[in-house]
């Protein structure tokens, strides 16, 4: 079987793509983190370049998307996170059409879709909603419309628990969610039931579909220090 070969694209601090790394590191996905891509000068670059990750800055705008064609080609890319799909050219998603191109959206979708970063969680807030979480998804040419391979969910706690609570429980929930997308184009076998998890500080996350969740995810200190 081909070994996968991640390619990152990130414009922020890099969570998700340390996550990444840690996955592959512990044997939790098969593959390789060959390339990280940013459009700006970010922390998520300036981490890989630290690791020996192969991380260059682009000049990306969705009428000059040669220079980003380019990197993707030279690296082989065959799976590729992105986090700016919000503006990647049809052309260039179809130029790559046999990669898989995966985005996380901070929301449980079709809920707050076309909302950037943390903006769903501050909607879902206002609306109090009961529920939230974080949703791995294909990306297509329309926003936030991809199919969904995975969503992390947990209970919310307006009154009792406090905003960075709330941030901690959808960066794990996206973690979780990513972890489970890439799994099932991995091709391991998909759980019938969702499957819920507990640490010891009392955070409760419900993932589905997903394969059986590596014992290494459900301790607490598997995700401390990313």
């Amino acid at each position: 079987m081909k070994t996968r070969r991640y390619v990152f694209l990130v414009s922020g601090g890099g969570g998700n793509l340390r996550l990444l790394a840690k996955f592959l590191a512990f044997g939790l996905l098969e593959g390789e983190l060959v390339g990280v891509l940013a459009d700006r000068p970010c922390p998520a670059l300036i981490w890989a370049q630290e690791k020996g990750i192969f991380a260059q800055q682009i000049g990306y705008r969705q009428s000059q998307p040669e220079e980003l064609r380019q990197y993707l080609a030279q690296l082989q890319a065959d799976l590729i996170v992105t986090n700016i799909h919000k503006i990647i050219d049809a052309q260039t998603l179809a130029q790559f059409s046999e990669a898989h191109w995966v985005n996380l959206h901070y929301s449980l979708l079709p809920a707050f879709a076309g909302l950037i970063g943390l903006a769903p969680l501050e909607a879902a807030r206002k609306q109090q909603s009961p529920f939230f979480g974080a949703t791995a998804h294909l990306v297509k040419e329309k926003v936030d419309a991809g199919p969904i391979l995975a969503q992390g969910i947990f209970a919310t706690a307006w009154q009792k628990k406090s905003t960075k609570n709330h941030i901690e429980q959808t960066f794990r929930a996206g973690g979780l969610a990513l972890w489970a997308a890439f799994a099932q184009l991995e091709g391991q076998k998909i759980a019938e039931q969702p499957t819920s998890i507990q640490w010891e500080n009392g955070q409760r996350i419900c993932l589905h579909p997903c394969p059986k969740i590596p014992e290494q995810l459900q301790q607490e200190t598997f995700w401390q220090n990313i």
